[in-house]
């Protein structure tokens, strides 16, 4: 199977968590809208049975769901805010500066793109608009799990960095509601950079 790349979008508290050692696991909830795998056939699903209506059970979307961020050995790109730092140069190269913690990284800019554009010295861009080149994180997922959300243990809280009530906070009545979340587990790659490079 070949690696997957995707982006995914973290909050800087996340980013800071990532880049301190703290954070080795992320957890999303598994909505209606993220949809089946590709070739599924609903009637295959023992709940569809039990209510053609309903969202898939935790073992039927674990087992023919479609896990939204990747899978074991896929490679997820931090997507975070960041700053241009410099105007792009006529080399084609730009600093750019990350917001949570201001840590600042010279770049190329791939030809033809036009990096600049909504980018200025005192306004972040949003983390969204991050294309991969300028990323500097990269998680290899080793697990993805489906499990309910009451059913993150303290160690899977303390991998992720985060407590019920932050998770409360980001994912509004998701907790009380158990929803059933993808439990991605990674390793975190972080790109050096050397003021001297």
């Amino acid at each position: 199977r070949l690696v997957t790349e995707r982006p995914i979008i973290l909050c800087d508290a996340d980013v800071l968590r990532l880049l301190a050692s703290q954070k080795y696991a992320h957890h999303i909830p598994i909505l209606r809208e993220y949809g089946l795998a590709p070739g599924h056939v609903w009637r295959e699903c023992v709940c569809f049975e039990i209510d053609p209506v309903d969202t898939p059970c935790l073992v039927c979307e674990g087992r023919y769901g479609n896990p939204t961020k990747g899978r074991p050995g896929d490679v997820l790109w931090v997507r975070e805010a960041h700053f241009l730092a410099t105007g792009l140069l006529a080399d084609r190269s730009a600093v750019v500066r990350y917001r949570a913690d201001h840590a600042m990284r010279p770049l190329t800019v791939p030809d033809g793109i036009d990096f600049t554009h909504g980018l200025s010295l005192s306004k972040p861009r949003s983390p969204i608009h991050m294309p991969r080149w300028a990323a500097r994180i990269r998680l290899e997922v080793t697990c993805v799990t489906a499990i309910r959300a009451q059913d993150i243990s303290e160690n899977g809280a303390v991998d992720e960095g985060m407590r019920k009530q932050q998770w409360e906070r980001r994912y509004p009545g998701l907790w009380e509601q158990n929803v059933p979340v993808w439990a991605y587990a990674f390793n975190v790659d972080v790109e050096p950079y050397s003021p001297s490079e």
